[in-house]
């Protein structure tokens, strides 16, 4: 029964919208009359156009057409959301935001003034046919060309902003998140410690930089170094496969601070073909075992597994480098041979810079006289780095007179010979601030007997000849090994290069024979005056002539002259001797006797 009602009223509704377009039609006024009508709207007071945020202002009974109710309005501004409404007229958002089409606009498709400027007013004298008027109108408009092509301009307007802003707040994105890996990168570079980065971070907020609100913990920059280094490791290696680079494998065995053994692996390629071959590392991989078999199978792995395969190693790889420790380098099991077992291409190569210092420990072996010197250089190490009062009083006797103090090692102890010619040419350059100190604390009453006598033998053994020419002979010579192994650590030297260099540095080392080095020459000046540096030279006993062809006669006369006592003076207590033990005293009464 309800659906034949609702279809009555709306059966009887068109009927009525169907009169009154015909009533529109008897009644649409001509030419002429358009005309009288535009020249009377001309002569009337002219209102502002009205744009859409107009339409909401000011009472609604004066807003929408007064021929419409409230409810009316509502519906028909839920139907058509582009429509507004202003002092009784209506108009066109999109339209009125456009205005102008451009090209359509040459193609005979314009906006209507009327709705772009809200002037759109009912036509005709009664109510209904008014109603009908305005429905035809909005229908019309909301079918037109240039309409629906107003409303296509702002949804793409609409687009592109929402675009740019989306472009923009993620190159903003990009912006702040490149600052973090730069400031993370740094540190890498730098060598810097990874607590580093939160104080790099604080820096640049303090400076007004914006680096985003994450990505600031070291925990995050150990992560970040880690991406940056695989994806740099990842394009370099993807290069030298494509190009089928020739490459040496160069390997190392070490101990980490949690005592597990671990293999550093670096590659040496030259990466286009054209430059020079650069060294870079490769992997840190741990060891479970020390045997030569299994250090081999880590390499394997750790190449295979970086995107070379077996195959292409037979073709690339060209030889093994490491020091001389037999389970790297040992001639019938080491993991060179049992790399050339699989690889008979490959050449094996003894580290230069370990065969340096190897020759250098064979040479101290078999000369004399280096382990007293050592013996000096470590007795000093260790009261220094063991004892604050000992460091800070050096300090005081180096500033007193006017001396960079440096920091003194141990010798030919560590692995390269660039650490011990620091060491010696550390108490070289504090030579003067060493035998004050010595000096001054063997004098000093609130040490007891024991540390005096150490500072005062301490103290001959520096101001001795034998010693200086030592420590001058050291010097020239850690001189020359260390430029040497300097030069060798250049990872631009080539074999023929360090050939070259290694022949000249030797000639230039047994050259000190004939022509001593410069200080070597300061020693001798020092000997003729028995004076360095401020302080006086001793004569050891150990350059003295022997007892037999010594005459103590000219120093005792010196001594005398002196003041000091003779041996028969009677101004002081003479020394006791100390009671023998008696056990075996009835044995000296026959030795006496025979």
């Amino acid at each position: 029964m309800q659906t034949t009602i609702l279809q009555m009223f709306k059966r009887k509704e068109r009927d009525e919208e169907t009169q009154n377009v015909l009533k529109i039609r008897k009644t649409t006024p001509t030419d002429d009359t358009v005309e009288a009508q535009r020249e009377e709207e001309e002569t009337q007071p002219e209102e502002v156009a009205a744009g859409p945020s107009e339409a909401t202002t000011g009472d609604a009974s004066t807003a929408y057409p007064s021929i419409w109710k409230e409810e009316q309005y509502e519906q028909f501004k839920q139907k058509n959301e582009w429509m507004y409404a202003h002092n009784g007229r209506l108009g066109c958002t999109p339209c009125h935001d456009v205005k102008d089409l451009g090209v359509m606009a040459s193609r005979g498709v314009n906006i209507s003034i009327q709705w772009a400027d809200g002037k759109i007013i009912p036509a005709g004298q009664s109510r209904d046919v008014q109603l009908s008027s305005l429905r035809k109108k909005i229908r019309e408009h909301k079918n037109s060309a240039a309409h629906n092509e107003a409303v296509k301009i702002l949804q793409t307007a609409n687009k592109d902003i929402l675009l740019n802003m989306n472009a923009s707040s993620q190159e903003s994105v990009f912006e702040s998140t490149a600052k973090v890996f730069m400031t993370a990168y740094y540190v890498a570079k730098n060598n810097k410690p990874f607590t580093d980065f939160e104080s790099l971070i604080d820096l640049q907020h303090a400076n007004s930089a914006d680096l985003g609100r994450v990505l600031h913990s070291k925990t995050v920059c150990v992560d970040i170094i880690e991406h940056v280094s695989s994806q740099m490791k990842k394009e370099l290696l993807k290069k030298i496969i494509e190009t089928k680079s020739k490459i040496t494998v160069l390997a190392d065995e070490s101990t980490s601070v949690g005592h597990k053994s671990t293999l550093i692996v670096f590659l040496k390629a030259s990466v286009d073909g054209d430059m020079e071959p650069i060294a870079f590392p490769l992997d840190l991989v741990e060891l479970d075992s020390m045997s030569a078999a299994h250090i081999k199978e880590q390499i394997m792995g750790c190449l295979l597994k970086n995107g070379f395969t077996v195959e292409l190693l037979r073709e690339i790889l060209i030889g093994f480098c490491s020091d001389g420790a037999s389970v790297m380098l040992g001639v019938k099991s080491g993991v060179g041979k049992l790399l050339q077992d699989d690889f008979p291409g490959i050449i094996l190569w003894h580290c230069l810079n370990h065969r340096l210092e190897l020759a250098v420990y064979q040479a101290l072996d078999v000369t004399g006289g280096t382990k007293d010197f050592q013996a000096f250089m470590d007795s000093l190490y260790s009261l220094y780095s063991q004892s604050p009062k000992n460091m800070r009083q050096l300090s005081e006797c180096a500033h007193n007179l006017d001396i960079a103090l440096r920091r003194i090692g141990k010798v030919f102890s560590v692995r390269w010979v660039a650490s011990s010619w620091r060491a010696v040419s550390a108490v070289w350059q504090s030579y003067p601030a060493l035998a004050q100190h010595f000096r001054e604390a063997s004098e000093d009453d609130t040490r007891d007997s024991r540390e005096r006598a150490k500072f005062k033998g301490l103290l001959s053994k520096l101001c001795s000849i034998n010693f200086l020419k030592s420590l001058a002979l050291m010097a020239d010579v850690l001189t020359e090994l260390k430029n040497l192994s300097e030069i060798l650590q250049n990872r631009k030297t080539t074999l023929p290069k360090a050939h070259d260099i290694m022949t000249t540095y030797v000639k230039r080392i047994e050259s000190f024979n004939r022509y001593p080095g410069q200080h070597a020459v300061d020693a001798s000046q020092a000997e003729e005056v028995m004076e360095f540096k401020g302080e006086e030279l001793r004569v050891g006993s150990s350059v003295g002539p022997p007892c037999r062809q010594w005459d103590p006669l000219p120093y005792v006369k010196t001594w005398l002259g002196k003041g000091r006592r003779a041996a028969h003076s009677t101004s002081c207590m003479a020394r006791r001797y100390t009671e023998e033990e008696s056990y075996f005293s009835p044995l000296w009464k026959m030795w006496i006797s025979v």
